[in-house]
């Protein structure tokens, strides 16, 4: 039986990584700036969103995104989440891994520039799997557009990486 969302859509199956699934829950961490339309953070919960999975905003400083309530920590997350994705700068890796190990959270999706020496270690210390790589890179396109979009040239690099391996 489909799984349908707060947001009405039905669930579509997409395999991330080898352990990370569509139908698991996310939490995407980032400032009041960095969810704005023209911003990484915005972009990945809002491709989330779109494949209908269940994903939280975490955002100290806001209340609401659009229509949907906002999240001032990851220990304030209405239900446990898989996979914490940040999208702050790497001087915010370290407090952002510690508030996964925190709440529970085995999962840490790194966006491309955002891990730290400092957080690899923790994660490394505390058995945090650590996921590293764009989550845009997933996002379908189905006109010309796409060939001008970076991710989707950085998903080509790595497969031809993966492909010669």
């Amino acid at each position: 039986m489909a799984k349908y969302t707060a947001w009405r859509r039905k669930l579509k199956f997409k395999q991330f990584d080898a352990e990370l699934c569509s139908t698991m829950s996310f939490a995407v961490v980032g400032s009041a700036e960095k969810f704005t339309p023209s911003h990484h953070a915005y972009r990945v919960y809002r491709l989330l969103r779109e494949l209908g999975v269940e994903v939280y905003p975490v955002v100290a400083d806001t209340v609401k995104l659009g229509k949907d309530k906002v999240y001032p920590s990851l220990i304030d997350l209405p239900h446990q989440v898989t996979t914490a994705i940040p999208c702050l700068p790497s001087n915010f890796a370290l407090s952002i891994v510690q508030d996964c190990h925190a709440a529970g959270i085995p999962n840490i999706w790194f966006q491309p520039h955002t891990l730290s020496a400092e957080a690899a270690e923790f994660c490394h210390t505390y058995d945090l799997k650590i996921i590293d790589g764009c989550t845009l890179k997933y996002f379908e396109f189905n006109d010309v557009t796409r060939f001008f979009h970076p991710c989707y040239w950085h998903a080509k690099t790595i497969r031809r990486k993966q492909l010669k391996l």
